[in-house]
């Protein structure tokens, strides 16, 4: 590993990694590790600010918020391709999470993020509004909550197929977590999660006390926690 060895402190050379040198952090007394930066080469994945010499993550260029105190890492983002993941704003330039184009609300300062969505295609995982083009996770789709501004993310859920994990409401559809299930508190509208639990088998990590699955209760422990003394029926 690439070590910097520039820095004297109580008498011994003092080594650190090679990425702790010209962060911006003064990693040890008097800075010496954040000396005569504009010589100093970043290492990979980091950008170099022009007057200070400092290193910021490549990530934080051009994403519209001052990194380097010279203001250099906002500058000439015309000509600036943004990494992997992200995309550029037509106007002002700025990099932001790719994920968030065309989600409703508009991340870019020029509002182009949410411009032309209808030929847009959700990312992975992802899932596009049947009447407006904006895109959801697709895990938020019957949950119960409106993502989408023409609710059609709430609108088929008697034929929507729950992910792994998850356990559909009996009548009002929703998908919620199996954690969910049984463990005291109505989470389906329906009230359906908290029905027949004598049956319902708990998820790993969770014991059923009472009825009900609790996640605290530490099973065949010698110790009763439950009142039907159910946690110790070994």
């Amino acid at each position: 590993m690439a070590i910097h060895t520039g820095a004297v402190f109580e008498g011994t050379t003092r080594c650190f990694k090679s990425t702790q040198v010209c962060n911006g952090v003064s990693e040890v007394w008097f800075g010496y590790d954040e000396v005569n930066c504009e010589s100093w080469n970043c290492t990979t994945g980091k950008w170099q600010c022009l007057d200070s010499g400092v290193c910021v993550e490549e990530h934080k260029v051009c994403d519209n918020n001052l990194d380097c105190l010279d203001g250099s890492d906002e500058e000439n983002c015309s000509s600036w391709i943004c990494p992997q993941g992200t995309w550029k704003c037509k106007e002002t330039h700025h990099c932001i999470e790719q994920l968030t184009v065309c989600d409703g609300n508009a991340n870019c300062l020029d509002g182009t993020d949410e411009e032309d969505c209808l030929q847009w295609t959700c990312m992975e995982e992802y899932w596009k509004c049947t009447n407006i083009p904006q895109c959801i996770l697709s895990r938020a789709i019957c949950d119960g909550f409106r993502q989408c501004k023409d609710e059609t993310d709430e609108a088929t859920c008697a034929s929507w197929v729950c992910p792994a994990s998850h356990w559909k409401c009996r009548q009002s559809y929703e998908c919620v977590h199996e954690h969910f299930v049984c463990d005291g508190g109505n989470t389906c509208i329906d009230g359906s999660d908290e029905e027949n639990c004598e049956n319902w088998l708990c998820v790993d990590g969770w014991t059923k006390c009472d009825g009900i699955c609790n996640r605290g209760i530490v099973a065949c422990d010698g110790i009763h926690d439950c009142l039907d003394h159910s946690d110790e029926n070994c």
